[in-house]
């Protein structure tokens, strides 16, 4: 993706829902959302920064979507 991108994921209940972007190695790079969501689907966009604002390299990443009884991952490739 460039410059940006989105990740979709539906919820039949209300709960708390963490979206966390990871680096290849592990490490948090950013948290997307973390809090009580409703039922829905739900478009969550992350534009290639950490926590801070700064861009971050290309490469592969992560994201993980966590709420109780559920938990998605998937890979994304940021090209610059």
């Amino acid at each position: 993706f460039n410059p940006e991108t989105t990740v979709r994921f539906s919820l039949p209940w209300e709960a708390d829902v963490r979206v966390t972007v990871f680096n290849d190695q592990g490490q948090k790079v950013a948290t997307l959302t973390d809090g009580r969501l409703g039922p829905g689907t739900f478009d969550i966009t992350w534009d290639g920064t950490n926590d801070n604002g700064a861009p971050v390299a290309s490469g592969v990443y992560l994201y993980l979507v966590e709420a109780p009884d559920l938990r998605l991952n998937m890979k994304v490739t940021l090209l610059k």
